[in-house]
């Protein structure tokens, strides 16, 4: 709890507009002399978070915003139960995700496809992005501008301030060195990849947004692209673009320890209709995409062997038929099919019910 009130406080000093100062919690409790004697005040201050740095408290005024979101962190994380339970479920989160290069690429295939209806960015988009993320950070100022305007929010991937910190050698808020081995590069390669794809429809329409509001933005700096309000709303934006992690009320993610993935579940959820509520244009291209998927399964439902697919496949993914190569024991063909989107995930409420409907109609 300690260290993670200090983590938030750093980073939050690290942006003056969030008026993150610390508060003197000196208080007179009596007079000897005809002199106040002064004490610090004790307990929890609404709307403050504290810490203790050699020995001393320290207390600083925060906005409400991460009162709240340290408070559930911290009640969370304090609870010995849900950090017993979190870290069992953590290994299967490892497993299943960080460093599943399956789940990568099903992930990078499905965030494309939402990043198209949602907003538009082109899988093109996505692709070039993703060329230059993989770059490094050090020869890319949309990724610069991209973190330090507050883009790079909770995630599949990535580490707490406190991992970071200690692998990137933090000293005060400040990055002096990279403390990264050979051996903690090649652990890390697919976790990094599955963040590299993961951040490149975001970038890639904070970059637009960018470009559309902020045209001189190529002659900034990073840090001053991220200081202007023009940056920010492109941040803001470019995290709703696929799941927002930081989303989520007090109970489900104070469940989320117990329930492998829930937060990411119920935000997944309700992303394409928040989607289809905000912006009329990703109804259109849910339409698009609908009608290309009804096409699609036309073409598929011509080869007799596409039954033999698993349901769960024909229905909850994207896939093309191709002229099979194989025969079964009974001399039938057997399916042969290259998958476009592994998992429709949010979209399969859409699309899936489509692929059934045609079926039933064959």
């Amino acid at each position: 709890k300690n260290e993670t009130a200090k983590a938030i406080v750093a980073l939050g000093r690290l942006d003056p507009t969030l008026n993150v100062v610390k508060r003197n919690i000196s208080r007179p409790v009596a007079q000897v002399a005809g002199q106040p004697i002064f004490r610090p005040a004790t307990g929890d201050i609404p709307n403050t978070l504290s810490f203790f740095e050699n020995g001393v408290r320290q207390v600083y005024d925060v906005p409400d915003w991460m009162y709240r979101e340290a408070s559930i962190l911290t009640q969370i994380t304090a609870n010995p139960v849900s950090s017993i339970v979190g870290w069992f479920n953590g290994i299967s989160r490892h497993a299943f995700t960080t460093f599943s290069l399956p789940f990568v690429v099903g992930n990078a295939l499905n965030d494309t496809l939402t990043a198209f209806v949602t907003r538009g960015i082109l899988p093109s988009q996505t692709a070039a992005r993703l060329g230059k993320t993989l770059a490094g950070l050090e020869k890319d100022p949309v990724m610069q501008s991209f973190r330090l305007a507050g883009g790079f929010q909770a995630r599949f991937y990535g580490k707490s301030a406190q991992q970071l910190a200690k692998e990137a050698g933090a000293s005060g808020g400040r990055i002096i060195g990279d403390n990264r081995s050979l051996m903690r590069a090649v652990r890390d390669a697919i976790p990094n990849l599955g963040e590299a794809t993961e951040q490149a429809p975001r970038m890639a329409l904070f970059k637009r947004q960018l470009d559309k509001t902020l045209p001189r933005w190529k002659a900034m700096s990073p840090e001053q692209v991220a200081l202007t309000p023009q940056a920010r709303k492109a941040a803001a934006d470019a995290v709703e673009v696929t799941i927002n992690f930081a989303r989520g009320g007090y109970l489900i993610k104070s469940a989320n320890p117990f329930v492998i993935f829930l937060n990411a579940s119920m935000e997944g959820m309700k992303l394409p209709f928040r989607a289809l509520r905000d912006n009329p244009k990703a109804r259109m291209r849910l339409a698009g995409v609908a009608a290309g998927s009804a096409g699609v399964m036309a073409y598929n439902m011509s080869y007799p062997e596409y039954f033999d697919i698993p349901n769960d496949i024909r229905w909850g993914s994207v896939v093309i038929m191709l002229p099979s190569k194989e025969k079964d024991a009974n001399g039938n063909n057997k399916p042969n099919y290259v998958t476009i989107v592994p998992r429709t995930r949010e979209w399969g409420a859409f699309l899936g019910p489509l692929t059934y409907s045609m079926e039933r109609m064959f």
